[in-house]
């Protein structure tokens, strides 16, 4: 795996940016919500969240902890993204704690702004977009992000100008039922899909002179929707669904150059799929499998080790290479 330069983590997040050559990885920890009892549920009286900010161009690693910045296990693992220049880091805030019911949560609705570059990073602003705000994606370009709201069918288009980021507009997706749950741009940065987890839908966005449209075709993925991606090359978009019954986790591939459009493979890679990583070259999908790890204590289904699916990715297919067991309840994973 060392020389694959495969990174992982079992946090809330786990992002890099999109360079080929970037090498900062931001993990996003929270204290608030507790897994391991086969439900979410609120820790009482706990400590504040936190982000994890590691440096891979150095040997060892840097790594640096900053308090205080809300992040949540809520929702797919992608609710933090960085700009291609890894200067700034986009935090969700997708849950809070229910202020009329502490042993509750309901959607919160912040993005944080991070300087990467203040020692240590420093949260230097912030945004309000829809509730739930879940998957996050920077165009190329830097001047871009895209915000799916889970609980509002939304997605929030935010400006970038240098260190100044504010809301440009708010995209009706779904309805609000749908969960909007992630969004992806292209690398050219002119289109974008996003996740329709209740009805597995595959949407797509198109994107011109900085106005975000929802285009009005869309394709039927697999399981409840979760995480997307777009290839390196815009070839293809490759989504994480959920399904029924234990192994039913699945990504599918859609062929973004067919004519028209394809799904061209459904593979299955297990239970819960929470976050997969394509990496630089585009050769190699690595996904994080929970794997009946966060099942309750008297479930028989319970697993003490969730799973890394490495997969290569050749000739618009994905073809298993490895699994490998790791810590319980893996959630983000991505590449060097």
């Amino acid at each position: 795996m060392r020389k694959m330069q495969l990174a992982w983590l079992a946090g809330v997040m786990l992002v890099s940016a999109s360079l080929a050559t970037a090498q900062i990885v931001v993990s996003g920890n929270e204290n608030k919500i507790d897994l391991v009892s086969g439900t979410a549920r609120v820790v009482p009286d706990a400590g504040p969240d936190s982000l994890t900010v590691i440096d891979f161009s150095v040997t060892s690693p840097r790594v640096q902890h900053v308090e205080g910045i809300p992040n949540s296990v809520i929702g797919p693992p992608t609710n933090i993204a960085l700009t291609p220049d890894e200067q700034l880091a986009f935090v969700a805030s997708s849950i809070k704690i229910d202020p009329r019911d502490p042993t509750a949560f309901v959607p919160d609705n912040v993005v944080r702004i991070v300087d990467l570059e203040a020692d240590p990073p420093a949260v230097i602003g912030s945004v309000e977009v829809g509730r739930q705000p879940s998957g996050i994606s920077v165009r190329g370009q830097g001047d871009l992000a895209l915000v799916a709201n889970r609980a509002d069918g939304t997605v929030s288009v935010l400006s970038i100008q240098g260190a100044e980021v504010s809301v440009r507009a708010t995209v009706p997706v779904g309805e609000a039922e749908d969960e909007i749950c992630d969004v992806a741009f292209a690398p050219d940065g002119r289109r974008a899909i996003a996740t329709n987890r209740t009805r597995s839908l595959i949407h797509l966005l198109t994107v011109v002179a900085g106005t975000v449209e929802v285009a009005s075709e869309t394709w039927t993925g697999y399981g409840g929707l979760y995480h997307g991606e777009i290839t390196p090359d815009g070839t293809l978009a490759l989504v994480a669904g959920d399904g029924k019954g234990w192994g039913a986790g699945a990504i599918t591939v859609v062929d973004l150059e067919a004519d028209p459009t394809e799904i061209v493979q459904i593979e299955v890679i297990g239970t819960g799929p929470e976050s997969f990583a394509i990496s630089p070259d585009g050769r190699l999908v690595a996904a994080a499998v929970i794997n009946g790890s966060n099942l309750a204590p008297d479930d028989p289904l319970l697993t003490d080790a969730g799973r890394v699916v490495l997969m290569r990715l050749e000739d618009r297919r994905l073809s298993r290479v490895q699994v490998l067991p790791v810590g319980r309840i893996p959630e983000g994973i991505t590449f060097t």
